[in-house]
């Protein structure tokens, strides 16, 4: 059984021959491939280098492309505090000026937060 099947029958509730594995690789991806934290969270290239890497050694049934709880406050506004050993840390709250909730009707597009930077 692959590791796609795996993960697939796993979602169906369907039999599976072991329990997939699909580490959150995270920061520790850049770290194999010597990228810092911010270098493998901003540069698509250096990511996906990474993730690559990271099937190579520990060959895993699947992946999650990135792993940075902080995205989403990006998307809604909030500054970001980056460092170079950890995933950035929320630098400001979206409500700190105002008290008007943002409301976001549709899916993020290409345009916010982070997936609006040059090379994403």
């Amino acid at each position: 059984m692959t590791g796609k099947e795996r993960i697939v029958n796993l979602l169906k509730k369907e039999k599976v021959d072991q329990v997939p594995w699909v580490p959150f690789a995270g920061v520790h991806a850049g770290k194999l491939k010597g990228y810092t934290a911010k270098e493998v969270l901003l540069d698509k290239d250096k990511l996906v280098e990474s993730l690559l890497e990271v099937k190579k050694i520990y060959q895993p049934d699947g992946m999650p492309v990135i792993f940075d709880l902080q995205v989403e406050a990006e998307i809604l506004g909030c500054e970001l505090l980056w460092s170079d050993n950890n995933p950035p840390s929320v630098k400001t709250h979206p409500l700190e000026k105002t008290k008007d909730v943002p409301c976001l009707c549709t899916v993020p597009s290409k345009s916010d937060g982070r997936s609006k930077r040059k090379n994403r």
